[in-house]
């Protein structure tokens, strides 16, 4: 995104997570609640705790239209309950978990299954455009995790069936 020459703030919970973004141009948001300024707000986190640790600051903070995309892998359920809250404070919250690894966002050919506001996924495309091939709009608000899901279960049992293979 800082090459394609978008503002970026960034925010870690690790400080120093943050330190190469810096030095290429990004800059500190040094405070979480200080997010009435950022259009788009982005979070790629391990968990559902992390992801709900995260969103309580943001959900506090958040104002109409601010637009939070969330591309960490988490539960349905969490997913839609944090939308309904920015939904509340008219604000947006698009769950567009990723397929493709860290290989993928590097050389931005990630797929991205996302739920949520039709019209606003269609509007965050010169976004999404720098880091993935493609963006799928799977529904409502939990249905790109819904998808993601069911993606790992595919790949899971497509493995297991491989190894069963070779090992008869």
């Amino acid at each position: 995104l800082l090459n394609a020459g978008f503002a970026v703030s960034v925010w870690n919970r690790t400080v120093n997570a943050v330190g190469p973004f810096i030095e290429k141009g990004a800059s500190h948001l040094t405070h979480l609640e200080n997010i009435s300024s950022v259009q788009i707000i982005a979070l790629c986190l391990a968990n559902d705790e992390a992801v709900q640790s995260v969103a309580q600051t943001l959900l506090e903070n958040i104002q109409p239209h601010q637009i939070i995309i969330d591309f960490s892998s988490s539960s349905v359920e969490l997913t839609q309950h944090l939308a309904a809250q920015a939904q509340s404070k008219g604000a947006h919250w698009i769950d567009a978990p990723v397929s493709g690894g860290v290989m993928g966002a590097e050389q931005g050919t990630l797929v991205i299954f996302a739920g949520g506001d039709a019209e606003v996924i269609q509007q965050l495309a010169p976004f999404f455009f720098f880091f993935s091939q493609r963006v799928t709009h799977m529904g409502n608000s939990g249905s790109g995790q819904a998808t993601k899901i069911c993606n790992q279960l595919i790949v899971a049992a497509t493995s297991t069936l491989i190894a069963e293979a070779i090992a008869l």
